[in-house]
């Protein structure tokens, strides 16, 4: 089975229908659910999801991604022994755009 990892400017643009790339968001998201991938996440990209949600579109666009959205999604909990990966693995790079929780 194909697993498709989603960040946040993924979900982001998913919702806001200001987003420049909602559309092809909106497109993409229902290719994802006419097929059969894992739509895979982490802990750490729902938090920023969500408190980035609540800043720009508010309470009940969170509400919507709690109810709608993640229901389908494969959550990976980021455990310390992934974070000091991560944390290693940005390290190693020497890529400021690099973001550790995607």
């Amino acid at each position: 089975m194909m697993r498709i990892f989603v960040d946040t400017s993924e979900f982001y643009a998913l919702l806001d229908r200001d987003d420049g790339k909602h559309e092809k968001a909106k497109k993409e998201w229902v290719k994802f659910l006419a097929g059969t991938p894992s739509l895979v996440t982490t802990n750490y990209v729902l938090l920023g999801t969500l408190a980035l949600l609540q800043s720009r579109l508010g309470l009940k666009a969170v509400r919507g991604f709690q109810e709608n959205v993640f229901p389908i999604l494969k959550v990976e909990f980021v455990i310390l022994e992934l974070h000091r990966a991560g944390t290693a693995a940005l390290l190693s790079t020497s890529k400021r755009k690099l973001s550790l929780v995607d």
